[in-house]
């Protein structure tokens, strides 16, 4: 237990050199609706997400000119009722780990 724990300690500079990126779009917009009946008149106004994302990717050089690079990236609701606590709950993630020279 102790010595993983050292092990742990010790790696933590070496994630602090990783090289990070945060990126992101918002994507959002005002919708109005109006329907119209005989006697009366509706009108509905909202704000909508078109495709609004954040990311983050990043690489870590691992020696003999090789790299990691990894990437993430999750859709963030722009104008929904709802937290986003509980959108990211529902949402699988999606990430990947590569290597390259």
């Amino acid at each position: 237990m102790k010595k993983s724990i050292l092990i742990l300690v010790a790696a933590l500079p070496v994630f602090a050199l990783a090289d990070v990126e945060l990126y992101g779009n918002i994507r959002s917009g005002v919708s109005v609706s109006q329907v119209k009946t005989d006697t009366q008149r509706y009108t509905r106004t909202s704000v909508d997400d078109f495709g609004s994302y954040i990311g983050f990717k990043g690489s870590h050089p691992i020696g003999g000119g090789n790299n990691v690079i990894w990437q993430f990236e999750q859709d963030t609701p722009v104008g929904k009722s709802g937290s986003l606590r509980e959108y990211f709950r529902e949402k699988k993630k999606n990430s990947v780990l590569r290597t390259r020279n």
